[in-house]
């Protein structure tokens, strides 16, 4: 996709994106980051009238529109959380790296059972099934480790309800927030010994988030971006037609 910033002025931005198709859409977004207007005269107006496809490149063309004023004005810090800008992601993927090792251990210990045991104690509804295990990270501006959440464990219970363990989290102040997302795993014996090896799964699972926003955008990823691996819940090249929390 191509976007190009149209202009700007004290009410917002104006963002000019052509999809996959070739087709013009025009965005004009607030200094929030929140799209005000988005026009284009290809597919329904309405979502309810749009195919699955047309729905998918809907949501794309909005995603490559805010991705593309955050980029321009990335100094008046706009628009974007950072969990959704690789070049963000790629701040907390080495921070991560570089971690020594005794403080992975004692932020990720509880993250590691969860992931390794999701059942029993740490869920006391009915379940049917465990989607994602999910902890945030705080990295500071000046790239240092601030802190990390309380394990979550988002799952589906018995009524089909979408339910999680923790539903809420204080940020601490003066820290971005990422956010390690990754399903239930059966680890074999010798797979991801804990910290040295989980440690490297985490910075693999931020590495292919970076790879998810680019195909979210429609855009193929960097070439080292384009990885296997379990990154983001899911993404709307997917097919899927919202963009998911984490």
């Amino acid at each position: 996709m191509e976007a190009n910033i149209l202009g700007h002025d004290e009410r917002g931005v104006g963002v000019e994106v052509f999809d996959t198709n070739g087709d013009r859409h025009t965005f004009e977004l607030d200094w929030d980051g929140n799209i005000e207007k988005h026009g284009q005269d290809v597919y329904p107006r309405e979502a309810s009238e749009r195919t699955d496809e047309q729905e998918r490149i809907m949501q794309q063309v909005r995603i490559r529109a805010e991705y593309a004023a955050h980029a321009h004005f990335e100094d008046e810090d706009i628009i974007e959380s950072p969990a959704w800008l690789p070049g963000e992601i790629e701040r907390a993927m080495e921070v991560m790296r570089t971690l020594p090792t005794e403080t992975f251990a004692e932020h990720f210990r509880e993250y590691y059972d969860a992931v390794r045991d999701h059942t029993g104690e740490r869920i006391d509804d009915g379940v049917q099934s465990v989607d994602r295990i999910r902890k945030h990270i705080y990295i500071s501006d000046d790239n240092e480790f601030v802190d990390s959440s309380k394990t979550s464990i988002q799952y589906t219970d018995t009524g089909g309800e979408t339910r999680a363990t923790v539903k809420s989290a204080d940020d601490p102040p003066a820290a971005d927030r990422f956010v390690v997302t990754l399903p239930a795993l059966t680890f074999e014996r010798d797979d991801f010994e804990f910290p040295e090896s989980f440690q490297a799964l985490v910075v693999s699972n931020l590495m292919c988030q970076i790879r998810d926003i680019y195909l979210n955008m429609g855009e193929e990823p960097p070439t080292e971006y384009q990885v296997e691996g379990i990154g983001k819940t899911a993404t709307l090249h997917d097919g899927l037609v919202s963009r998911p929390d984490g």
